[in-house]
């Protein structure tokens, strides 16, 4: 996986994300499969103290990925990348 301005290589075809979406892949590429907690994805997104708000950008996340999987919840609500 490889960011490309507003777009994610993925096998190297190109990805693009909406904007929330996209800011969430950001952070979960940069960790490099480490997990990383809501409150660190809340801090990337324009409503960081909105539960709701980082809920829908991770499923919209996910529904944008070929593999739905590639973004995987880890207990207690964190999120990690598949790599």
């Amino acid at each position: 996986m490889e960011l490309r301005g507003c777009a994610v290589l993925l096998g190297g075809d190109p990805l693009t994300l909406a904007p929330a979406p996209f800011r969430l892949m950001r952070a979960l590429i940069e960790a490099n499969g480490a997990v990383v907690t809501r409150q660190d994805l809340a801090a990337h997104l324009e409503n960081s103290n909105d539960a709701h708000a980082l809920d829908m950008a991770a499923s919209r996340l996910r529904a944008a990925l070929p593999d739905s999987s590639l973004v995987q919840t880890v207990v207690k609500r964190r999120y990690r990348l598949r790599v």
